[in-house]
C-alpha cells in the first residue's frame, strides 16, 4: 500500500529542460511512474515517448512563461524546475535570468494562478555551487524579495549579480525562503543540488574550468553522478512519499559536501 505514495498516477507534472539530461529523465521516470507529464524546454523538439504534451518555453522571456503554462490547461501537482544554463559561454545576466528569475517566475506565476492545489509539490534542481546559500542570505535577500521577473532582472543588472553559481545560491535561498508561506497553502517545495554530473552541459563546464580541473575533482563516491540518479531524488521529492519533506536543499553530490565540511575532502587536491 505504502508504495502507492512513490507514484503519480492520476497527477499532472510539468517538467522544465525536458529535452535532455536531468529533465529528460526526470520526464521519462515520471511517465513511467504514471503521471500526465508536460514538458517544456527552449529545445523545438523533445524526445520523451508518453508525454501528455511537449511544448517550447523560453525562461528568459516572462510571456513565453505564461504561454506555456496556459497551455497545460489545469491543476499542477508536481512542478519539476531542471532548465538551466552553465554560465559561459552564456552572459552571467542570462545565465541568472534561466536559472534564477525565469524558474521563479514559473513557480509564482502558477501560483497566483491557482495551478498547484493543496498537497502540489515543487522541485528544483540546483547545485553543489549553491552550497552554502544560508551565509550568502543577508547579500541574496533583496533579490529574493523582488515582486516580479523585471525588478530581479533590473535588480541583477544594478548590483552586477549573475553567472552560474550566484544563481544556484539564489534559487537555494528562494526556496528557503518562500517555503512557510507556501506550505500554508498545502504547497511544498525542495530543491536538490547535484554534484558533477554527466549531461549535455558537461563540455561547457570543462571548456570553463579546463579538464584537468574535472580530472582532479574530489568525488568521495568515486565517479560523476549519471542524469537518472538526479531523477530519482527529484520525483521523490514531489511525490506523496516525501509530504513531510519542505524548504530543503538535498545535496545529491557524491558525499562530497560533507567531507569538505569535515575535512575528509579537500578541494585543494
Amino acid at each position: 500500500m505504502g508504495i502507492e505514495r512513490f507514484r503519480f498516477d492520476g497527477k499532472r507534472c510539468v517538467v522544465t529542460g525536458a529535452a535532455s539530461g536531468m529533465g529528460k529523465e526526470t520526464a521519462k521516470l515520471l511517465v513511467e511512474l504514471g503521471g500526465e507529464v508536460y514538458g517544456l524546454d527552449v529545445a523545438p523538439a523533445i524526445e520523451v515517448d508518453g508525454l501528455a504534451a511537449a511544448m517550447q518555453v523560453d525562461l528568459k522571456d516572462p510571456a513565453s512563461i505564461e504561454d506555456a503554462l496556459a497551455g497545460v490547461g489545469g491543476e499542477i501537482h508536481a512542478l519539476c524546475s531542471v532548465a538551466g544554463l552553465p554560465g559561459a559561454p552564456f552572459s552571467d545576466l542570462d545565465t541568472i535570468t534561466v536559472n534564477f528569475i525565469g524558474a521563479r517566475h514559473l513557480v509564482e506565476t502558477a501560483v497566483a494562478r491557482s495551478m498547484l492545489p493543496a498537497g502540489a509539490a515543487v522541485g528544483c534542481i540546483t547545485s553543489f555551487a549553491g552550497n552554502g546559500w544560508e551565509m550568502q542570505w543577508a547579500t541574496v535577500k533583496p533579490l529574493i524579495e523582488t515582486p516580479g521577473f523585471d525588478d530581479a532582472k533590473q535588480w541583477c543588472e544594478a548590483n552586477s549579480f549573475g553567472g552560474y553559481g550566484p544563481s544556484k545560491i539564489a534559487m537555494n535561498a528562494y526556496v528557503g525562503w518562500r517555503n512557510v508561506a507556501l506550505l500554508q497553502q498545502g504547497i511544498r517545495i525542495n530543491a536538490i543540488g547535484p554534484g558533477v554530473t554527466q549531461t549535455g552541459m558537461s563540455q561547457a563546464f570543462v571548456d570553463q574550468m579546463g579538464q584537468d580541473f574535472f580530472d582532479n575533482f574530489p568525488k568521495p563516491i568515486g565517479r560523476d553522478s549519471r542524469a537518472e540518479e538526479q531523477a530519482y531524488p527529484l520525483v521523490f521529492a514531489c511525490s506523496d512519499a516525501a509530504s513531510y519533506l519542505s524548504g530543503a536543499v538535498i545535496y545529491t553530490d557524491g558525499g562530497l559536501g560533507s567531507g569538505i565540511v569535515t575535512g575528509t575532502v579537500s578541494l585543494g587536491g
